[in-house]
């Protein structure tokens, strides 16, 4: 009997460093679309003024708290208002939930 093999596969795998708020740069001005959408956030929050970004704007280490709506061609993320995104060195958005609560005007 002859023996085929007929897949290969192959894993790898490498620790990442995670980054740190100290490293990120803080989003410019140019990534805005220069509007801002009225986005109800339910009962407790209400209605806020929420910025827009571009996504294809957005470079690694940009980082935007929330409340945000990052634009796509195909897709909007919402970035809610206890939550901050980044943009990883991989060009990924990483939404974090900040610690404490921060009080937010309506």
């Amino acid at each position: 009997m002859v023996v085929e093999i007929m897949n290969w596969a192959i894993t790898l795998s490498t620790k990442q460093h995670a980054d740190t708020k100290s490293q990120n740069q803080a989003v410019t001005n140019d990534t805005l679309v220069g509007e801002e959408h009225q986005v109800y956030f339910g009962e407790n929050i209400g209605q806020i003024n929420t910025p827009i970004y571009r996504r294809d704007a957005l470079t690694p280490g940009d980082y935007i708290n929330g409340p945000a709506l990052i634009v796509e061609s195909q897709t909007t993320t919402l970035v809610e208002p206890e939550f901050d995104v980044m943009v990883d060195a991989l060009g990924y958005l990483v939404l974090t939930r900040r610690e404490e609560e921060q009080d937010i005007s309506i």
